[in-house]
């Protein structure tokens, strides 16, 4: 093999390498002209680990479509299991004798205020507020209380909400 040929295959390298920066490579696949993305999130997980990665990942979620120029819509859905986050209290609740016990309620509840001060609506089901014993006077007061989150994934869908769950 040839110097002149080594010579030219790295040049070409450098070249098509060049061509794309690294940290530039992908970022707008698939989002080229959107200008807003419309997304429900029907969350039902009780695992207190995995809620509050998925809160966040939701709230990094909105982040990067905000830098990136597109209008973030989302509306989460709190229902089954994960309503347990949404109370002042688990004294009464169904949840109040459960084996695995809430760590930190804070923490939940903080990555819940996060989205809505980020201006996404957290919305619980007065079904599953009932099935586990939740009053609304129970509820913190940053939560919406909606009668039935089924009725309300659809309708949003209708309207074009993509639909993400969040078990």
């Amino acid at each position: 093999m040839s110097i002149r040929f080594l010579l030219t295959l790295v040049a070409l390298v450098f070249i098509f390498a060049a061509g794309t920066p690294a940290s530039a490579a992908g970022t707008m696949i698939d989002l080229g002209g959107i200008k807003e993305a419309k997304t429900v999130w029907d969350v039902s997980t009780g695992d207190e680990k995995n809620f509050n990665l998925r809160m966040g990942l939701i709230r990094q979620t909105a982040e990067g479509f905000r830098k990136k120029g597109i209008t973030p819509k989302f509306i989460v859905l709190i229902r089954g299991g994960a309503s347990k986050f949404i109370t002042k209290t688990l004294i009464g609740t169904k949840f109040e004798k459960s084996k695995k016990p809430v760590k930190d309620m804070g923490q939940a509840q903080a990555n819940l205020k996060a989205l809505v001060d980020a201006g996404i609506p957290v919305r619980s089901c007065g079904i599953a507020r009932k099935g586990t014993k939740i009053s609304s006077a129970n509820v913190i007061e940053y939560i919406d209380q909606v009668d039935n989150s089924f009725e309300n994934l659809i309708a949003l869908q209708i309207k074009g909400y993509a639909y993400m769950e969040v078990e």
